[in-house]
């Protein structure tokens, strides 16, 4: 075995001591700023006026998200207005129901297509702010 040392050893070992933190906070910031907008583009997407709420938009306006306790950096995304019975609205408006009449009322999907159109470019740019702190890291003093 040899016996050469490395030069700096000591700085790369804190600066990789320092990395999951930096990474974690950077990551933090644009997982919270992709359910932002996530939460807007849904209820952009949310019908309104339908026939299962009790005033117009009610659906659009529950559409919220909140933090996972259980998870770190991790969020939930919900729809959760009810009718008058006190179920919830959106999987009747996402799947499809029978109105009152009895007709059926077509689905009219938001939620989820909505997030399958972007979950592609939410990945990319969480991973893009995960690699650029790590390189940030390595960057000078």
């Amino acid at each position: 075995m040899s016996d050469t040392k490395m030069l700096g050893l000591d700085k790369v070992k804190a600066r990789l001591a320092a990395l999951p933190i930096r990474v974690q906070v950077a990551v933090g910031s644009q997982v919270a700023k992709e359910v932002e907008d996530l939460t807007e583009a849904i209820k952009a997407n949310a019908p309104v006026g339908t026939d299962l709420e009790k005033q117009p938009g009610q659906l659009r306006d529950s559409v919220h998200f909140y933090p996972n306790r259980d998870r770190p950096l991790s969020y939930y995304v919900i729809a959760d207005a009810k009718d008058d019975k006190g179920e919830f609205i959106a999987p009747h408006v996402e799947h499809g129901h029978k109105a009152r009449d009895g007709s059926h009322v077509p689905r009219v999907p938001f939620f989820f297509p909505t997030y399958r159109a972007r979950k592609k470019g939410m990945k990319r740019r969480i991973s893009a702010a995960a690699r650029k702190s790590a390189t940030d890291t390595f960057e000078g003093p």
